[in-house]
């Protein structure tokens, strides 16, 4: 066991069908090298593994020497999970799989999340990774005003009025408004925190954060929840490398 692997959880997308480990890696979201890997998760709405960050993290960290696995969270493939009838609790759950499957395979492991799919992965067991890499994280829920939110009773859903409207199941959107950012501080584990200048505002997760005995967090600026502003996404691949590197 000599590799070491980075596992991306970024926005929150696909999930693949309940017959997770029979299924996991018949996606086409597996770059092997003999080195390293990381594990990305998703967490937006509209976002796929195939986003441009998600996507071209891929090439830039295999030739760092990194393996790279990306996880979608939801989607409409065959068996998929519904963005309906999900919440952060089985997204935790299904990190939770995939670290124990690579847990033997890899001497280290590097987690990266992205938006919501932070508070994933602190709903997950977190701890069999080796390193933890947040990018613009969502672990607060905005103001009703600022999502542009209406609970529909008929549905017993949430809808999301985000240019393209989103129905979201109410557990999901009640895991994220009592979100305990307590958590934040259990973390034992080096953290890097990637901030969007023009992204997520909500701060009162910074001061858990520095309770971690090595973090650190910066901010890219220009940068918007997705990192489209030009040249905002080489800083976020740069800074994230430039971190994990240290310890790596």
């Amino acid at each position: 066991m000599t590799k070491n692997i980075l596992l991306f959880f970024f926005a929150l997308c696909l999930f693949v069908n309940s017959n997770l480990r029979a299924n996991l890696f018949m996606m086409p979201s597996f770059s092997f090298n003999n080195n390293q890997i990381f594990v990305k998760n998703q967490f937006i709405f509209s976002s796929t593994f195939s986003q441009n960050q998600y996507f071209n993290a891929v090439p830039f960290f295999n030739y760092k020497k990194f393996s790279t696995f990306r996880f979608n969270l939801y989607g409409g493939g065959e068996n998929a999970r519904e963005l309906i009838n999900v919440n952060v609790t089985i997204h935790g759950q299904d990190i939770t799989t995939i670290l124990n499957h690579f847990k033997d395979e890899y001497k280290k492991i590097i987690l990266v999340g992205h938006s919501l799919g932070c508070s994933a992965i602190m709903m997950s067991e977190y701890k069999l990774a080796n390193f933890l890499v947040f990018w613009d994280p969502s672990f607060e829920f905005l103001e009703w005003e600022h999502k542009e939110i209406a609970f529909q009773p008929q549905l017993d859903k949430y809808m999301f009025f985000w240019g393209r409207d989103y129905l979201v199941s109410k557990e999901l959107v009640r895991e994220w408004q009592t979100f305990d950012l307590n958590l934040l501080e259990q973390i034992t584990q080096p953290t890097k925190v990637i901030r969007a200048e023009k992204g997520v505002h909500l701060d009162n997760w910074i001061e858990h954060i520095k309770k971690i005995k090595t973090y650190h967090i910066s901010t890219i600026k220009n940068a918007d929840h997705c990192f489209y502003a030009e040249g905002t996404e080489q800083q976020l691949f740069l800074q994230t490398y430039d971190w994990i590197s240290k310890f790596v």
